[in-house]
């Protein structure tokens, strides 16, 4: 195993890099297990236990909820690496798994493993070890539990899961940070039910994993089941048009606010998805709030009146960078406005169950407090009400160009426009927003449209520009033109970009891409006259800017 030094930074104690800190031989292996382990990997109820497994051995494991983490040690050097591909090297259980190889007289070894927080040093939870991730002081906290053995010394590990069991005991047994994950052997599925009643139900456990001499692994869980209003829908394409993809779900902490917590496709029949899409066409309503769904398709905002039912595995409270932020949001002259950004929490493996006919949008039948059966220890965040809009500064045009090309009788139509939302210092709000619109009545989809943010005026300057080379080449010609003076000097995209500010490459938030945080959801309201808008149908709408933010706005 082969590690560049170069692409490891220093964390919170111990040091972190992306997949390409290793070897492509490691890097591969690592990413492939854990892809291959979930062909092969079934998650069933505890209800379902009787009915699922037959045979007459089983080897049941106890799931910690953590993180998947393979070890690679190698040569003197223990690192893991998750399921994304993120290498971590120097944790104190990591570098005890070495001692502990190396003790056994293993030189070489690759050791799938589990990475959690200690029992008694929080919820036990994965948010416990996000946490622990994040804080120094903590991170003797964390403890790896090694459940399977795939190569020693070069050489892949064969034999029943009882066999491998025996030998990651042989060599782990004696840690203090490390240990073999504990298992136990049933004779039935009779069997398997009362483990899982003695540690899920009685202890509060994660789950079992159980594994027999067939080739199947089952994940047993239990499920919550919890009901949320729907503010949200997207469209599916392709063969999924005129369906449903996904639902944007919120909870409600009060009467009138909608905490936004996560969405839900999984469930959902084909006969559901064209029933929902049917109704929620007719609910659409103005929003200043804009999010995605998992491939990017923006969700049309509805009247929060549906409430559905839905399982969920668990809750994310907590991400690496600090807690899981959720967006709460009002209704104001029929519109959704932003009413805060709080403390929250995400639906884990959710699956749609039901429409609920019998419960209504209001902050007893889909109230937030129905979280604590997830965890005792929620403690729901005072929401802080956001500024309203009409409180904040208006954004200021910055330039705007429209350019028109002929063909074939056919006029086709492209607009560029930057806007400064002097709304930055709030946190909520890139500080500016380049936005290009490309109009063609002979294309399926007519108006493409493309929004790119930056907290920099250079840096959108080199995005305009280049975003200016890229599209406007033979036969278009300028149709109109607006650059407003900026420190004396009229912003037309052509500034050298200031190397030296330190921010990062903007992305795209519409059609092709993401903008992180800033565009993808905090870009909002910045984006907002642009990113919702519906496609003009012929050139002179697209040319009117009906779409588009006024000069101050």
């Amino acid at each position: 195993m082969k590690i560049d030094d170069g692409r490891m930074r220093a964390m919170h104690g111990y040091e972190e890099g992306k997949i390409d800190a290793v070897d492509t031989a490691s890097s591969s292996l690592a990413l492939s297990y854990k892809k291959d382990f979930l062909k092969h990997f079934i998650p069933i109820t505890r209800q379902q236990i009787g009915q699922r497994l037959t045979g007459n051995r089983y080897y049941v494991t106890r799931k910690y909820d953590g993180e998947y983490a393979i070890i690679f040690h190698d040569g003197g050097q223990t690192v893991t690496i998750n399921r994304s591909g993120r290498v971590r090297r120097g944790i104190p259980c990591i570098e005890e798994a070495g001692r502990l190889l190396d003790a056994a007289g293993i030189r070489q070894a690759v050791v799938p493993a589990e990475i959690y927080v200690e029992a008694g040093q929080g919820r036990g939870r994965l948010n416990a070890l996000l946490s622990a991730l994040a804080d120094r002081r903590r991170i003797g906290s964390l403890r790896l539990a090694v459940f399977d053995l795939l190569e020693t010394d070069g050489k892949p590990v064969r034999g029943s899961y009882g066999e491998i069991w025996k030998r990651l005991e042989g060599i782990f047994s004696g840690g203090k940070l490390v240990h073999p994950v504990e298992m136990e052997v049933a004779a039935s599925a009779e069997g398997v039910e009362a483990i899982y009643d003695d540690w899920v139900e009685r202890e509060g456990g994660e789950g079992l994993v159980v594994r027999s001499d067939g080739p199947f692994v089952y994940k047993i869980k239990p499920r919550h089941s919890l009901d949320a209003v729907v503010v949200g829908f997207s469209e599916g394409t392709g063969s999924m048009k005129g369906q449903v993809r996904s639902l944007l779900l919120a909870l409600m902490p009060a009467e009138g606010r909608y905490q936004v917590v996560g969405r839900v496709g999984s469930g959902l029949t084909e006969e559901m998805r064209e029933t929902l899409y049917s109704r929620f066409s007719r609910e659409v309503i103005p929003s200043e709030y804009i999010v995605t769904d998992m491939d990017y398709v923006a969700f049309r905002m509805i009247r929060p009146e549906t409430v559905i039912e839905l399982t969920a595995g668990d809750l994310l409270y907590e991400t690496e960078s600090g807690p899981k932020q959720n967006t709460v949001l009002r209704i104001e002259a029929n519109a959704y406005r932003i009413a805060a950004t709080v403390d929250g929490v995400k639906l884990l493996a959710p699956v749609f169950v039901r429409v609920r006919m019998d419960k209504r949008a209001d902050a007893s039948d889909v109230r937030l407090a129905q979280i604590e059966r997830f965890t005792a220890s929620f403690d729901p965040t005072t929401a802080q009400e956001r500024p309203a809009p009409e409180s904040l500064p208006v954004s200021t045009l910055l330039f705007r160009e429209v350019y028109l090309k002929t063909l074939g009788g056919k006029t086709m139509v492209q607009k560029f426009m930057v806007w400064k939302t002097n709304k930055e210092q709030t946190g909520e709000y890139p500080a500016f927003v380049l936005y290009h619109a490309n109009f063609s009545p002979g294309r399926a989809d007519p108006l493409r449209r493309e929004v790119k943010v930056s907290s920099n005026a250079a840096q959108i300057g080199r995005l305009l520009r280049e975003s200016l080379e890229q599209n406007v080449r033979g036969g278009w010609s300028k149709a109109a033109t607006f650059h407003a003076a900026r420190n004396g000097v009229a912003f037309n995209g052509t500034p050298k970009p200031d190397r030296t500010d330190g921010s990062a490459p903007a992305k795209n938030s519409s059609h092709g891409g993401k903008a992180g945080s800033a565009g993808r959801t905090a870009g909002r309201g910045a984006a907002k006259k642009t990113a919702g808008a519906e496609q003009p149908r012929t050139a002179s709408a697209a040319l009117s800017g009906t779409n588009a933010p006024s000069r101050r706005k």
